[in-house]
């Protein structure tokens, strides 16, 4: 019973940033997904630790733009996601 307590408590909770009829953007644990309504596309991030000073770290600190359609333009750089829905003219920013 004590096991089953514990395991339950470790789920992690999906947090929605946004949700609108154009974009929704939800985490669940490391996981980002971020569906574009207005392209009918989904898209899915994974957020690592990286040892500082290694490739990885490098990688990750430089600004790249990952998806740019012409409903929304994604950006991520050192772990944070940027979202910009084209359609409705707004951005968001997930850290």
């Amino acid at each position: 019973l004590c096991a089953a307590l514990f395991f339950t408590g470790c789920t992690p909770q999906t947090k929605v940033y946004c949700d609108t009829d154009t974009l929704r953007i939800e985490r669940t644990g490391t996981a980002t997904t971020i569906y574009d309504l207005a392209g009918d596309d989904i898209y899915n991030f994974r957020t690592v630790r990286v040892r500082k000073g290694t490739q990885a770290a490098e990688a990750a600190a430089q600004y790249k733009t990952v998806h740019d359609t012409e409903t929304i333009k994604i950006d991520v750089v050192k772990g944070v996601i940027i979202v910009e829905d084209k359609t409705a003219g707004i951005t968001y920013t997930i850290e």
